[in-house]
């Protein structure tokens, strides 16, 4: 059995440092060693069909799913233990190869800046227009309210990271893989929530993976 590697990522990554760690013992699906994560950073694209799987480069499958958070530092200690021994039961059942990325993103605040942007521009071209002074007052101070809501965002944006965590699943084949995903649902339990990310943001999070420090 291929042990569960896990992927925590404090820096950026690179292709040629990523799978260095990857346990390449003989696994039964497998005539060869399973995938590297250099395989399926490399992939060659998604499969045509309602899965949207990523082809990998030496001709089998994968599938990368959210993992949503839990912040255990904010539950009553009965639950924490309930999360960790649910986590426990997943990996005693599913005994397939899966690889977990726990990846800080950079955080971005490009929705937020742009409604505030806005509203400051509704602000100051109200104020142009109004003659009351009392009103003029109570709009400038609206768009100054505004810029200074841009100015956050901004730092937010410089200074936190969001952490973001995903599990990617092998398989030789289409059917196969899709019958490992299936199980790891299965066994998923109350507390470990796996998402199906559509096309559109896998290939996002495989470029945001390969490319850690650019804002998307």
């Amino acid at each position: 059995m291929i042990s569960k590697s896990s992927l925590n990522n404090d820096a950026p990554l690179s292709l040629g440092t990523l799978g260095q760690d990857e346990d390449t013992t003989k696994h039964k699906l497998w005539h060869k060693a399973p995938p590297t994560m250099d395989n399926w950073l490399s992939y060659k694209g998604l499969t045509q069909d309602s899965h949207a799987y990523l082809k990998l480069i030496d001709g089998t499958f994968a599938e990368i799913m959210a993992v949503e958070g839990i912040g255990l530092s904010q539950l009553p200690d009965s639950q924490v233990s309930s999360v960790t021994e649910g986590f426990t039961n997943f990996w005693r059942h599913y005994l397939e190869d899966v690889t977990i990325v726990t990846t800080p993103f950079p955080a971005t605040t490009t929705t937020q800046q742009l409604y505030w942007f806005k509203k400051m521009e509704t602000a100051a071209n109200t104020a142009r227009q109004v003659t009351d002074e009392r009103q003029k007052r109570v709009w400038l101070a609206r768009q100054r309210y505004s810029a200074d809501r841009i100015k956050t965002a901004k730092a937010v944006e410089e200074q936190l990271q969001n952490q973001e965590y995903m599990m990617v699943f092998f398989g030789p084949s289409i059917n196969e893989l899709q019958n490992l995903v299936d199980t790891a649902k299965q066994f998923a339990g109350t507390y470990l929530h796996l998402t199906t990310m559509k096309p559109k943001r896998k290939e996002l999070m495989v470029f945001r993976i390969n490319n850690m420090n650019v804002k998307v």
